[in-house]
């Protein structure tokens, strides 16, 4: 769901007790791209997708702070790659502080692609 300055989703509280599995994507303080906290897998996907196609319709490069993703699985690597590749020529999709996994990732199934650009602090 859409508020007004992020997207929140998530799994429901299963019987179990078991806490909501939750993906928090929120604009950078600068505008130039977005946030992301939590996990990415087959229950957030769809919004991680629409908030990226969102956000690469906008401004220059597109950034990502992906510091607090703590799981991504390969459906929501594949749509960050296709994100990159949709861009509009000229633009790239900057990274910053992937996890060692997801850039492992991208590297695997991608191969070097200039339009991705790795940043780290």
């Amino acid at each position: 769901m859409l508020h007004r300055d992020k997207i929140v989703t998530g799994a429901s509280e299963e019987a179990s007790g078991q806490p909501d599995v939750t993906l928090r994507i929120t604009p950078l303080d600068d505008g130039a791209g977005l946030r992301v906290a939590g996990e990415i897998d087959l229950m957030t996907r769809g919004e991680w997708a629409r908030a990226l196609a969102t956000a690469a319709a906008t401004g220059d490069d597109l950034h990502l702070d992906l510091a607090d993703v703590t799981f991504i699985d390969v459906g929501g690597v594949t749509a960050l790659a296709r994100a990159a590749m949709n861009l509009p020529v000229g633009r790239r999709l900057v990274l910053h502080r992937p996890s060692p996994a997801l850039r492992s990732l991208l590297d695997l199934l991608w191969g070097p692609n200039p339009i991705i650009e790795v940043r780290e602090p």
